[in-house]
């Protein structure tokens, strides 16, 4: 479902982190990168005449390191951020989710989302809290968020429509 602000929001069970902040228009002080894309490629290890063995050893390597990574990250995270969030909708906007926290409105906080657990897939943003509905559900709007991250985010929403679409045709 589109939005006035022009992104699709989706249903979601995502984890998030978060910490306040003094403004919601600071940049998200968080940043991660796995440098995924300064891996070769298998079609470039190949054109190196690297033995295919070597390759599949080299990539299972890979993913066991990223996974590591992944732990010491998320530990960071919990650290850094120690409010607990259960998010329930997400867009390129912000998002909706629930906390055993008190918010209220105005509230700016930076939002660490755990989109991939493996390998680890997050983003971050700094917003502020618009709404808190009856349910407890607290609106959160995105002020500020790298656009690295906000590809990120948008990418998950579109895949996870994908998916759903999916998952409806087959039902």
């Amino acid at each position: 479902m589109e939005s006035p602000d022009g992104f699709s929001w989706i249903d979601a069970r995502l984890r998030a982190n978060a910490r306040r902040q003094d403004s919601a228009t600071d940049l998200p002080q968080y940043r991660w990168s796995t440098f995924a894309e300064d891996r070769p490629t298998d079609a470039e290890l190949h054109e190196a005449q690297v033995p295919q063995q070597l390759v599949r050893f080299l990539n299972t390597l890979n993913r066991k390191l990223d996974l590591l990574l992944a732990l010491q990250g998320q530990a960071s995270v919990l650290e850094d951020y120690p409010l607990q969030l259960d998010v329930l909708r997400i867009s390129g906007a912000g998002a909706v989710f629930r906390s055993q926290e008190n918010f209220q409105n105005g509230d700016a906080l930076e939002i660490v989302f755990t989109l991939c657990d493996s390998p680890l897939q997050t983003a971050a943003a700094v917003g502020t809290v618009n709404r808190i509905s009856r349910e407890g559900h607290v609106h959160f709007a995105f002020s500020n968020i790298r656009e690295n991250d906000l590809e990120k985010v948008v990418q998950f929403v579109f895949q996870e429509e994908r998916e759903q679409i999916r998952r409806n045709k087959w039902t």
